[in-house]
């Protein structure tokens, strides 16, 4: 700030100082008249330019450029001169914030001493929510005063440009106003295609107004046509069979084309490092009921199984009913496997079973296969099969084929008995099919309708921004003539 002892020493402009000085004392008498009309003139001077009441300064608009300039006896000539200042904006944003923000570096002008030049922008950074206060800021950050203070101890640092000042919030007006509009127009782009999808829909189902939904048809009966998988209960053990037969032949195929494909590669990777376990794993992973690791078909399976514990065996004897029964089933439907639509399941499941009866498979087949692809290593520290290895493969391979047998028989029975229910209650559900048909209808109709009065809302809101951005797009061009700025305080 400019001290009181400055502001009270420079009274008036050099050139005013300078002619009253030079009146002769002993004349004041008789030049009272000329002292005063000279004062006067003196006055009127100092107050279009620089005197005590702007501190030596004139801050003056003219378009998009603020000029600063100041006397030569100001006491921050040398710091305005040699480093320049900064043309800060401070508005508040809302009425819990605050920005200041700077908006041009001063700049010097050829053959203009003591003036620097600010160029305006645009906009600023923020929406004003007020007036914005211009201020001009030293390089060590003092804030420069451009009016004296005064009994009400207003401001004497900020001024404000009111034609810029109000392009600006025309300016943010603008932007508000085009984001504005492309919201409107994507929402109602999205409003309309809503309304033409359900439009859509709404035809395709032959439904038109909410009255009409009262005359919706009834619904034929539906119960009476038998789904594919309820199947009749003398038929329901040959269905359940053939689908587990086509598991263990889909467990089979699977296994086959993974041993030819994907385990010479496998087995390369492994052999670099010699990681036996890594290799056992992903053998042991195709290690299936009824699945030899070298693609022996089913039968030969089970019967090189059976006549390795031989015919005298327990597990044989007391497994031989369910043996046979296996193998009729696999002679029966096996053949047509591939092309088979299973009733029960999805299309790609096969027989599994635990984890144990895996490692049982491997010790049993995998030496064989280790020596057919020259990979003995794998099996180098593998001890033989034992009998309780042959029982438990055929004896888990069994348990899993009669487990798929009852679980589809259970699943087969429950499809068939609740279909036997539908079919009983078939009245009933057709009267209140079509009174869901009817709710339905008016539910759909009355979204149409809504869908159009948002569509209407949509457009009103829209209609009103693009009217904004027109009236913002009209904004008044700046003044051309300068407009002095000293005395503009922020308060006004």
């Amino acid at each position: 700030m400019l001290s009181r002892e400055r502001t009270t020493r420079l009274v008036a402009p050099e050139p005013c100082r300078a002619g009253l000085a030079k009146q002769p004392r002993q004349r004041r008498v008789i030049a009272t008249l000329a002292a005063m009309t000279f004062a006067a003139v003196c006055a009127s001077t100092a107050a279009l330019a620089q005197d005590k009441d702007t501190l030596w300064t004139k801050a003056t608009a003219e378009g998009k450029v603020v000029l600063l300039s100041w006397d030569k006896h100001h006491p921050w000539d040398a710091v305005l001169s040699m480093q320049g200042a900064t043309l800060l904006a401070k508005y508040r944003v809302d009425a819990r914030r605050e920005v200041t923000e700077p908006l041009s570096k001063g700049v010097a002008l050829p053959n203009q001493e003591r003036m620097l030049r600010f160029r305006l922008p645009d906009n600023v950074q923020s929406n004003p929510a007020g007036p914005v206060c211009l201020l001009i800021q030293l390089p060590d950050r003092r804030m420069l005063p451009i009016r004296r203070a005064n009994q009400k101890g207003d401001d004497t640092v900020g001024f404000r440009y009111q034609p810029w000042e109000q392009q600006v919030r025309e300016q943010s007006q603008t932007k508000a106003a085009e984001a504005a509009v492309t919201t409107g127009q994507n929402a109602l782009k999205l409003s309309e295609q809503s309304i033409a999808n359900q439009q859509a829909s709404i035809a395709r189902r032959g439904w038109s107004t909410i009255a009409a939904c009262d005359n919706v048809s009834t619904p034929a009966p539906t119960a009476s046509v038998k789904p594919f998988d309820v199947v009749a209960p003398q038929e329901q053990d040959d269905v359940a069979r053939r689908v587990c037969v086509r598991r263990v032949w889909l467990a089979n195929d699977l296994a086959k084309n993974y041993l030819q494909r994907n385990l010479p590669e496998v087995l390369k990777q492994a052999a670099s490092t010699r990681d036996v376990a890594a290799a056992r794993t992903r053998i042991g992973a195709v290690a299936l009921p009824f699945i030899g690791l070298g693609g022996v078909d089913v039968p030969d399976l089970v019967q090189t199984v059976v006549g390795a514990l031989g015919n005298t065996n327990p597990t044989v004897n007391a497994r031989r009913e369910q043996t046979q029964a296996f193998l009729r089933d696999w002679n029966r439907w096996s053949g047509g496997a591939k092309a088979y639509k299973p009733q029960l399941g999805a299309d790609d499941d096969y027989l599994g079973w635990p984890s144990t009866a895996g490692e049982i498979a491997l010790r049993i087949f995998a030496p064989a296969l280790a020596k057919t692809i020259n990979a003995e290593w794998l099996t180098a520290d593998m001890p033989p099969p034992a009998r309780q290895d042959f029982e438990g493969y055929l004896g888990a391979s069994l348990d899993a084929y009669a487990g798929c047998v009852s679980d589809g028989n259970k699943q087969l029975k429950i499809k068939y008995d609740n279909w036997q229910k539908e079919q009983q209650a078939a009245p009933q559900f057709t009267a209140s099919e079509r009174d869901f048909l009817v709710r339905e209808c008016k539910q759909e109709v009355g979204l149409l309708d809504k869908l159009k009065a948002e569509r209407d809302t949509l457009q009103s809101q829209l209609t009103r921004a693009q009217q904004t951005l027109a009236a913002a797009a009209n904004a008044a061009a700046l003044p051309t003539k300068p407009q002095p700025l000293n005395f503009s305080a922020c308060s006004q």
